[in-house]
């Protein structure tokens, strides 16, 4: 059960990890790594700092999930030692 459910969080988080780096890639490529585009003049660029914003968020839940999913574990784990 266990491993089931870690390997589908690790291998959702490895596809958001490479999706980051290729959005991070394009938006270089389009020049949005510039600082005038907080001016908001360029609307490739706006909309990759708001998805780049929204998949870090989403790569921070993740990684809550795991650590969450660890836990729950080693505690259930634990608690069978213990009876």
């Amino acid at each position: 059960m266990i491993k089931n459910t870690f390997i589908k969080v690790i291998s959702i988080l490895i596809i958001i990890i490479l999706v980051n780096v290729a959005v991070h890639e394009f938006c270089g490529y389009m020049g949005c790594n510039h600082w005038s585009v907080i001016f908001g003049h360029n609307i490739i660029c706006n909309y990759c700092i708001d998805y780049i914003k929204a998949i870090k968020d989403y790569q921070f839940m993740l990684y809550g999930t795991i650590i969450s999913t660890i836990t729950f574990e080693v505690n259930k784990v634990m608690e069978s030692i213990k009876s």
